[in-house]
């Protein structure tokens, strides 16, 4: 049994992968025509704000180093229909610097905003996830020059209270056929 269980310690100690930093991911749920918001991550800032406006009620600025993925030279967003984005070194797009609040073109709608913090020669890369003026939450990855996908995929509330209603009705269609199965003897 020793033997064994030293075996299965071994073998985990060489299959354990190493410790890799995790993405930040941080809920807002703020609305941006009531005030604007400002984040900072590794020393940049980056701040949204709103407008009423129907196809571009986004505005987005940001500090020295920070920039906002881009097409044209105009903040670009993702919609959140395409399911996932990534974001970073090598994928189709650019990014661009906006020191002074600029519209972000058909912002309404669910959308997802790329964003880099460059410190030295490293760079930051990140999303922002907003619904027309509601800034939902943003994400940045840990390790420098590396990828980070932005994903909905995390269920609401409802969703999670329906699951647990349903893992309980399967446990319970459970328990009541074990009963009914017992063997009874006279």
């Amino acid at each position: 049994m020793k033997a064994m269980v030293s075996a299965v310690a071994l073998a985990a100690a060489f299959v354990a992968a190493p410790a890799a930093a995790a993405p930040v991911l941080t809920e807002v749920n703020t609305n941006l025509l009531n005030t604007p918001y400002t984040f900072t991550v590794q020393g940049v800032s980056f701040t949204l704000s709103a407008v009423s406006s129907f196809s571009a009620p986004l505005l987005v600025s940001n500090g020295t180093n920070g920039a906002f993925s881009s097409v044209f030279g105009s903040p670009s967003s993702s919609f959140v229909n395409r399911n996932t984005v990534q974001y970073g070194p090598g994928i189709f797009g650019s990014y661009a610097s906006f020191p002074t609040p600029t519209s972000v073109n058909f912002s309404n709608g669910d959308n997802f905003l790329g964003i880099r913090a460059t410190v030295g020669t490293d760079n930051y890369y990140g999303f922002v996830y907003t619904t027309n003026n509601i800034l939902k939450g943003y994400g940045f990855e840990t390790m420098a020059n590396t990828a980070i996908t932005a994903t909905t995929a995390v269920p609401e509330p409802a969703t999670w209270a329906m699951m647990l209603v349903g893992f309980g009705m399967v446990a319970g269609v459970a328990r009541y056929r074990r009963r009914a199965m017992q063997a009874r003897y006279a």
